[in-house]
């Protein structure tokens, strides 16, 4: 199962793999649910709404932490959270991961997310990769 994780970089020292997952809505129990499989992955469940990244973490106890966190209110804690990620799945609404992807990238962190690009991501991209 090690090669699904290639690109997120080697286990820490306690050979525990750190995921910050973005967002507490629907589709983020069975994102949680999947990445629990692996062996040694703690999850941090970030949300601005406290009570459904709870709902979340208590199926998991100790490996899926729960985080109160408006992104636009506060994007100290969402730097302080991709600091210490090795991946961060953002499942926000759209108009939002480019914020997410702007701190992940002066973080040097991985991001994946499941949305269309925005036209935010995109100017990103070609600010970044094609050098616009």
């Amino acid at each position: 199962s090690t090669r699904s994780w290639h690109k997120a970089g080697s286990p820490r020292e306690d050979g525990c793999r750190r995921i910050v997952l973005l967002g507490a809505g629907y589709v983020s129990a069975p994102v949680v649910q999947y990445l629990h499989k692996e062996h040694n992955v703690h999850i941090t469940v970030a949300s601005a709404l406290k009570d459904e990244a709870d709902a979340i973490a208590s199926i998991y106890q100790q490996s899926v932490e729960p985080v109160l966190l408006d992104v636009l209110e506060r994007p100290d804690t969402l730097q302080d959270l991709v600091s210490s990620a090795d991946v961060v799945v953002s499942l926000l609404p759209s108009p939002l991961h480019h914020l997410v992807a702007e701190c992940c990238i002066e973080q040097g962190v991985h991001m994946v997310t499941a949305s269309y690009c925005t036209k935010e991501m995109m100017e990103l991209h070609q600010r970044l990769v094609l050098g616009y």
